[in-house]
């Protein structure tokens, strides 16, 4: 994950249980952090310089505050996935093996359950129209919620659809 703001670079190691911090000006690691057991995805909050670190396999979710190159522990169960809303501050995290997605708000750290479908797999956000997608693998759909009522659309896809983009300057969803 990218953070232009301070101009670091996030890579998640997961046979090291650990996150490189590289400076892009230097392109030189700066710091390693422990990041729980089995870290497999992260996205990045830039206005509020943190980080979220999903550990599969595990009942914990690893938060950087990337200003202090701090973690801590946050008990949200299994996560395999995750996708920042920066302009709410909202975090959608989901467990492959999960029937509803796990909704963060980053400033109170309270959740909240989204229903869904097993087999959610990728997630992208268009924080510009405020929509969330999930693409759903065993129904071959991609799962459309409006995050302002939480409405929700499902649109037919081709077979086992694993992950989405979103387009901002065009509104275009690629699966």
């Amino acid at each position: 994950a990218i953070e232009p703001k301070l101009n670091r670079v996030y890579v998640v190691n997961s046979g090291s249980d650990n996150v490189s911090v590289i400076d892009g000006a230097t392109q030189t690691v700066i710091a390693t952090l422990p990041a729980g057991k089995m870290p497999y995805a992260i996205q990045l909050d830039a206005g509020l310089h943190r980080g979220l670190v999903m550990n599969t396999y595990s009942s914990f979710v690893t938060e950087i505050d990337e200003r202090t190159n701090q973690t801590r522990s946050l008990p949200l169960g299994a996560k395999d996935a995750v996708e920042i809303d920066s302009n709410l501050h909202r975090a959608y995290l989901l467990g492959y093996e999960d029937t509803a997605l796990t909704v963060l708000d980053e400033r109170t750290h309270t959740t909240s359950r989204a229903p869904a479908v097993m087999h959610l797999w990728g997630l992208a956000v268009d924080r510009q129209r405020g929509m969330l997608y999930a693409t759903e693998a065993q129904s071959h759909a991609l799962l459309v919620i409006r995050e302002a009522s939480g409405a929700e659309t499902t649109v037919p896809v081709g077979a086992m659809p694993c992950a989405a983009a979103v387009d901002t300057r065009t509104g275009l969803i690629y699966r």
